[in-house]
Parts: C-alpha cells; sequence; structure tokens
C-alpha cells in the first residue's frame, strides 16, 4: 500500500475519501501532491483546511 492507494483508490475507504472530497471541492482540485504538501495557490488559511480535512480522513479511516 502507498500513499496513492491509501487517499485515492483503497476500496475500503470509500465513504471517508468522498467525505474529504466533499469537503474539499471549493478549496481546490485533489491530487495526491495536494494532499501531502498542500496548494501553493492557496493562501496558509486555506491550506490548513486542507490539512484538517486531510487529518480527518486518516482518523476516519482508522488505519494508523
Amino acid at each position: 500500500e502507498d500513499n496513492n492507494h491509501f487517499f485515492l483508490e483503497c476500496p475500503l475507504y470509500t465513504l471517508q475519501r468522498q467525505k474529504l472530497f466533499d469537503d474539499t471541492y471549493q478549496l481546490t482540485n485533489l491530487c495526491l501532491d495536494k494532499l501531502l504538501y498542500g496548494d501553493e495557490h492557496l493562501n496558509i488559511e486555506q491550506n490548513l483546511l486542507l490539512f484538517a480535512h486531510v487529518q480527518e480522513y486518516i482518523e476516519n479511516t482508522n488505519r494508523f
């Protein structure tokens, strides 16, 4: 399992992934780099919000 699989492909986390995409669709079009490193086109507050949603996804999967 790699980052791409965990964040974008794993069928075990479809509901959690959909929530992540729903929560962030107004901020940016998600891709793996943005999930891991943020988006240079967003300001700091928006990137912090993006990070909070990514953290919520990780917590909601109970993977770690």
